[in-house]
């Protein structure tokens, strides 16, 4: 197998560490546990940095799950919330598993290691890990004032119950995180294989459930022998660092095929969420979309040209028209803003509105006199005080937009049912 192809396939894991110590981080060391809640204290703003593409739709809630010693029962109370869900993932980046509003037995999962062979009560709605470290990542709609305090209520209520590997109760849930900080945020060949190092460390299971050819590959690439990059060759760091750096390359390019294109808009590809073997397409959302859900749950949808199909940039105007019926989502939906930064990473970017997002929750919006409403996106703040109402502020250079369609309607996943144009007007004055 090519050196290439080994750190394509582990770079999600890379990702996955890289949010696993951000959430860590900034945390006393008392407080850096495995296997608990870690609540976001609300809407996150542009000076975020943690998991690309944010949203401003829903309450994030978080948890590194260790399996090592267990598995781990999540329990969800009843909840009149309109819409949450809680995204069960492995290192792979694929969700395993999706509680929430929108499916039945929701109010219950066990979630078990790769090496769990203990029983199973009858009737427990249960999954089973390919790695030993799982990510929860719980989204919690809001909006109003009601919708937040019932957000609020329901994430502070879920629980999480670590069982025996004789599948009784344990006393205690939280661990301390294994895995030491050591600034996984650093994009460069020696940073990638010291964290892949610790992984492999960490989880000897990974990937062996999914390929064992692939697991005797990693271990001559990290060897048991080897802890510290340093004490590779020099040859061998050359080697690996001209592979890292293609690899790089590669996904950063964003040119796999795996979007379809229609019109100005990037739709996902089947596989988003769930990948298979697309490895490719697993490293490049693991990128710019780390924690994606599949398409059933919501389509994201991107826009990096207008119309014309020239880039969008802050320095000109934009509209972009929702039509009187609304957007395609049985749910709801949101029109993002965000910059991107030089490794393909997508934040919120700064502007005076403190305004990220407009969605289907966003208040007073001004409408024509057919129902439609027209979105002006542009770094400048307009002059006239309909259009700053109505105003999606810009960076002001290259921008990047999302629609967000949580349960989207099947015409439109079909492709059916098109999202409005992006219109560009004129060119600000600066």
């Amino acid at each position: 197998m090519e050196l290439n192809d080994i750190i394509l396939h582990t770079y999600p894991w890379w990702e996955m560490q890289r949010v696993r110590e951000l959430s860590f981080r900034a945390k006393a060391p008392e407080q850096r546990l495995s296997n608990v809640w870690h609540h976001a204290p609300g809407l996150v703003d542009h000076k975020y940095r943690g998991v690309t593409t944010p949203n401003c739709d829903t309450l994030y809630s978080g948890s590194w799950l260790d399996m090592d010693e267990g598995p781990i029962l999540i329990e969800v109370p009843a909840s009149d919330l309109p819409y949450w869900s809680i995204a069960v993932m492995d290192l792979n980046t694929d969700n395993i598993d999706i509680l929430g509003s929108r499916y039945a037995d929701s109010g219950s999962l066990l979630v078990c290691g790769p090496g769990y062979r203990g029983p199973i009560s009858s009737g427990c709605r249960h999954v089973r890990s390919a790695s030993k470290v799982v990510w929860l990542l719980a989204r919690y709609l809001i909006g109003s004032d009601a919708l937040l305090a019932q957000a609020e209520a329901l994430r502070r209520a879920v629980t999480l119950t670590r069982f025996k590997n004789d599948g009784s109760p344990s006393g205690t849930t939280p661990c301390p995180a294994r895995l030491p900080l050591i600034a996984a945020t650093r994009k460069n060949a020696q940073n990638f294989w010291q964290i892949i190092r610790m992984t492999v460390d960490e989880d000897r299971t990974l990937p062996g459930p999914l390929n064992s050819t692939l697991s005797e590959e990693i271990q001559k690439i990290w060897p048991l022998s080897v802890g510290d990059w340093n004490d590779l060759y020099p040859v061998q760091q050359q080697r690996f660092t001209e592979a890292f750096d293609n690899v790089l390359s590669l996904v950063t390019a964003n040119n796999s095929g795996n979007m379809q294109t229609r019109g100005q808009w990037r739709y996902p590809g089947k596989d988003i969420g769930r990948f298979g073997e697309n490895r490719l397409y697993r490293a490049e959302v693991s990128l710019w979309g780390l924690g994606a859900l599949p398409t059933s749950e919501v389509m994201y949808v991107s826009a990096i040209a207008d119309a014309q199909g020239a880039l969008l940039q802050g320095s000109n105007k934009y509209k972009f028209r929702i039509p009187p019926e609304g957007m395609p989502a049985e749910e709801f939906w949101s029109l993002t803003m965000y910059e991107v930064d030089p490794h393909g990473g997508m934040y919120f970017t700064e502007n005076p509105l403190k305004r990220y997002a407009i969605g289907d929750r966003t208040d007073g919006l001004l409408k024509n006199s057919d129902g439609s409403i027209d979105i002006f996106i542009s770094h400048a703040q307009p002059h006239e005080l309909s259009e700053i109402t109505n105003w999606l502020p810009a960076p002001s250079g290259v921008f990047r937009l999302m629609i967000r369609l949580y349960a989207p309607t099947e015409a439109f996943q079909k492709g059916e049912i098109s999202p409005p144009k992006i219109e560009r007007l004129l060119a600000q004055v600066t």
